[in-house]
């Protein structure tokens, strides 16, 4: 423990490196077993299919705002890159 003090550190950098790569590499050592800890609980590894608590369906309300949406946004589009228009922006 003789290189803790700073001038022995940049005396000696090498020597000295040890101080700051094996806590490094002890931390990502943890921090990797964590995520992959976290990955399995989270079933990664699970090849069934996936189930919903209610069924997915598309119904006509869908239907009537995805249109008004596309009839909403084909407006703005024509509006902004017609010629016919000008804004004062």
């Amino acid at each position: 423990m003789r290189l803790t003090t700073g001038v022995q550190f940049f005396i000696h950098p090498i020597r000295s490196l040890e101080f700051i790569i094996v806590p490094i590499l002890f931390r990502s050592l943890r921090i990797a077993e964590e995520l992959s800890t976290s990955v399995l609980l989270r079933g990664i590894e699970n090849y069934k299919n996936r189930t919903n608590i209610y069924p997915l369906k598309f119904t006509k309300t869908d239907f009537v705002y995805g249109l008004c949406t596309a009839i909403a946004v084909g407006t703005v589009s024509y509006l902004q890159f017609s010629n016919r228009v000008e804004f004062m922006f």
